[in-house]
């Protein structure tokens, strides 16, 4: 029964409230809350009242006219309590997103439990976070239910019955939400991705297809990729659409909103892959090679099939999206790469290395920087004669490696010496990148491939005669060519690497460059130097 009683003075404790005699009063009875409520409603409009009044339920018989304050009390601090399990809700959702206490300030400064006493945040976090978790479940599971709807109602799927019976594969995964859609993250094994996870059929056209044609090669390096790191490869997860319903069995484990489970899909299903056919195709050839590979596994990304337009959009919004790391910070972060650690290492040893920039591919005009970390690989390329797979897959042997650091240590020791030198300018502080750009050739980076290309042939005459690499005759190389003008408005670099009063790099200007510090150092030029030096009109007896 729910019955309308006096609460005056509710709100001032329940001392006072008792002093007033008449607290908790039954004034009427009724069979239903809605008419309970219009009674306190009518009452409070009396124009001679001067009582407030509340509704209580129990399932006690009360007679109207007796007064009962326990179950007055008993209401108002159910009703506290609520309040407090719904702050403390408030409070631990705040700090799950990484926000500061102080954003609670309103909350925490001053807590009270149920019955109005106060109590320290600990106490009082320790007394309602129990009850407040299991509220931010309620919602989260309220939450996930509406999103299996809202991905039901869009879906192809025509039926979502669970059939028990059904025969089924089952992967332990995480239920989540995207775009107010159920969907589903599992770890599949290897052996179960190749055998039910389908291509699009390649022999349609691109309109009707919702993945572009697989590209062997990049399938096959992946493939590569896994088996020569077997303890160390990272394959980022598959994302996937299927045509019938999935059933999720949620695990019973606090704290986890009923998001960890199993999910079973039936065999009979047609999974397609919306992004990741490279990934598929590569394990597939790995497994051919490696059996221990079966039980491996790859994260899988699992939407409801919602028809090709669908596909097509989680396709090119995957992909439209992604940033791609530049040349630069990969060889960077590319510690397997042989040839990147010793370029690294060069770097380390040089005066100007810290001009190096080690993240982006390109060095724009204001940059702090002068030449990006791929231009300095295009540096070593052409000094060494070695490209950088033929380093990383016949490898250099140490003494060559050697020699190579030690050229490379008296280059930019030649180059960052001597009054006039921009590079010791530049290292005093006297001048920025961004000025001697402005004015030298050496800011760019066909400065240094066709430096590099130059001096290779130093190394080889320097090595020649005795055997072993000579430094001095390796550095009056250096310190010839370190003699030419490096201003861009020097005549000699016109229609070479300066066209137009603007840097030109491309293949012709590295060879046209690198031409003219050969001749300065009385090195012999290569016939394709030659051949191109003819081509624009440059005609020097050989």
């Amino acid at each position: 029964m729910y019955y309308r009683v006096i609460v005056n003075k509710f709100n001032s404790g329940f001392e006072q409230a008792l002093a007033t005699k008449n607290f908790g009063r039954v004034e009427s009875c009724h069979n239903d809350s809605y008419n309970a409520n219009e009674a306190v409603t009518k009452a409070k409009r009396g124009r001679h009242c001067f009582d407030d009044f509340a509704v209580i339920y129990t399932e006690e018989k009360l007679k109207k006219g007796e007064c009962y304050p326990d179950l007055v009390y008993q209401l108002h601090s159910d009703n506290n309590r609520k309040h407090c399990i719904e702050l403390c809700s408030r409070v631990l959702a705040g700090l799950a997103e990484g926000k500061d206490l102080s954003k609670f300030d309103y909350i925490v400064s001053h807590p009270v439990d149920e019955f109005g006493q106060d109590v320290s945040y600990d106490d009082w976090m320790a007394k309602f976070t129990c009850e407040a978790q299991l509220l931010l479940e309620e919602r989260d599971k309220a939450e996930q239910e509406k999103a299996r709807l809202v991905a039901q109602e869009k879906s192809n799927i025509k039926s979502f019955e669970r059939d028990s019976e059904e025969i089924t594969y089952s992967f332990p995964a995480v239920a989540g939400i995207q775009a107010g859609r159920e969907f589903f993250i599992a770890q599949v094994p290897f052996k179960y991705l190749v055998k039910f996870f389908s291509f699009v059929d390649e022999s349609l056209p691109a309109e009707d297809r919702a993945q572009r044609k697989v590209n062997e090669k990049h399938g096959n390096d992946i493939a590569e990729y896994i088996t020569n790191n077997p303890s160390e490869y990272v394959l980022p997860s598959i994302t996937v659409s299927v045509d019938k319903a999935m059933t999720f069995d949620a695990a019973v484990i606090a704290g986890s909103a009923s998001r960890l489970g199993i999910l079973r899909i039936s065999c009979d299903a047609t999974i397609l892959i919306n992004d990741g056919q490279h990934r598929r195709f590569g394990i597939n050839i790995a497994l051919k090679n490696s059996k221990g590979l079966e039980n491996e596994t790859i994260p899988v990304t699992f939407f409801y099939d919602e028809g090709l337009k669908r596909s097509q959009q989680i396709f090119a919004d995957i992909n439209s999206n992604l940033s791609k790391p530049s040349k630069a910070i990969s060889s960077l972060y590319d510690s397997r790469n042989e040839f990147n650690n010793f370029v690294i290492d060069l770097i380390k040893n040089i005066p100007v290395g810290k001009y190096i920039d080690l993240e982006n591919t390109s060095v724009n005009a204001k940059s702090p920087f002068l030449w990006s970390l791929v231009h300095f690989k295009k540096f070593i390329e052409a000094l060494s004669g070695f490209k950088e797979k033929a380093f990383n897959k016949t490898g250099v042997d140490l003494m060559d490696q050697m020699v190579l650091k030690k050229s490379v240590n008296i280059i930019f020791d030649v180059l960052c010496s001597g009054e006039d030198s921009e590079f010791a300018s530049l290292l005093n502080g006297d001048l920025k990148p961004a000025d001697l750009r402005n004015g030298y050739i050496s800011g760019y980076a066909v400065f240094l491939e066709s430096l590099g290309l130059a001096l290779a042939s130093a190394i080889e005459v320097s090595s020649v005669l005795s055997g072993e690499f000579d430094e001095l005759q390796f550095r009056s190389f250096v310190c010839k060519m370190a003699g030419v003008e490096r201003y861009l408005n020097s005549d000699c670099w016109q229609n070479r690497c300066v066209r137009a009063e603007r840097l030109v790099k491309n293949n012709d200007s590295v060879n046209l460059t690198a031409a003219v510090f050969r001749r300065e150092g009385d090195l012999q030029l290569t016939e394709k130097m030659i051949e191109i030096e003819n081509r624009y009109g440059f005609n020097f007896s050989v």
